[in-house]
């Protein structure tokens, strides 16, 4: 699978560039004035910049499916690499009870591994328990295994492409990479709460590249960067570092066109709501938080850039 594909042949990814989330947004415009066929969204094995953006994808073409009349000729499929859709348990059974209330098809333990753009099928690997593994009548087992582990090709009109993520490679070919647990060989081997470096004190890691079990947001950022700052300071003075980050991570959880929930949550009791806002109910779905992320965000990062936020 390349980048360039993204825009022909029904495949679709708003991580390749700006203009692939163009290319994609027409590609999905294709589909839908087709009136019919079946949709694909997947989902990455690693963690991946806003955990939730796969979701919103998935959401957000669900409105337009609806708003076209013709959803009933529609087939969307949500393909996880995991039992889990979100980190956060309340939003993750939300989401797959929201799911099964709008008819998406849900199947875990798949992570995509082939695309055949021509044929427009997808090859997808079960990477779950083999005892559980089914064929379904829209998935064919295929005449091979990838990685030992079944595989499977299902037909597809549109699929959403959402590719695995690591810290960029001059991170994975050094010894600042993590070498064991979760994120060996892939993410920057910090202290999740003060950001220090597990094997080189002298190291600090902010942002996505660090190896943490949530944090791919701006906001993640934001709440790191006083952390690092003091931390940093406290041991080129000789000191233990002080300053210990909550997990604090923020998604405006768009769960249709016009709709949406601020999910804030940090590491502690199983990932647990943080609200920053009183007067916003994380498990409630408005418009004001809508608004919030359709027209506040781009310049609150921007700002955040720029150091003034």
């Amino acid at each position: 699978m390349s980048s360039e594909l993204v825009g022909q042949h029904g495949i679709g990814s708003v991580y390749a560039s700006i203009d692939g989330a163009f290319r994609t947004n027409q590609v999905i415009e294709k589909w839908l004035a087709s009136g019919q066929g079946k949709g694909i969204f997947t989902a990455a094995p690693t963690p991946v910049k806003c955990a939730g953006a796969p979701l919103k994808m998935t959401f957000t073409t669900l409105s337009r499916l609806e708003e076209s009349g013709r959803r009933e000729h529609f087939d969307v499929e949500y393909m996880s690499p995991g039992t889990d859709l979100f980190s956060q348990p309340w939003v993750n059974e939300f989401v797959k009870q929201r799911f099964d209330e709008q008819a998406v098809k849900r199947r875990h333990n798949y992570r995509l591994s082939a695309i055949d753009p021509q044929a427009k099928q997808a090859e997808f690997t079960f990477v779950g328990p083999e005892s559980e593994f089914t064929s379904h009548h829209e998935l064919r087992e295929a005449e091979f295994r990838r990685e030992g582990l079944p595989t499977v090709i299902t037909d597809y009109d549109f699929i959403h492409v959402v590719p695995p993520m690591s810290a960029h490679d001059f991170i994975k070919n050094s010894a600042l990479i993590a070498q064991d647990g979760p994120f060996r060989g892939e993410w920057l081997d910090v202290d999740i709460y003060t950001m220090q470096h597990n094997r080189y004190p002298d190291v600090f890691g902010i942002g996505d590249v660090i190896g943490a079990p949530i944090n791919k947001t701006a906001a993640s950022v934001k709440a790191q960067a006083p952390v690092v700052e003091e931390n940093l300071l406290a041991v080129m003075q000789g000191k233990l570092p002080p300053a210990r980050h909550t997990g604090y991570t923020s998604c405006p959880m768009i769960t249709g066109i016009g709709k949406a929930m601020l999910v804030e949550f940090g590491y502690e009791d199983n990932f647990a709501f943080m609200p920053s806002f009183p007067f916003i109910d994380p498990k409630d779905e408005s418009w004001v938080t809508w608004v919030m992320k359709d027209r506040m965000l781009q310049p609150a990062y921007y700002a955040v850039l720029e150091g003034q936020a």
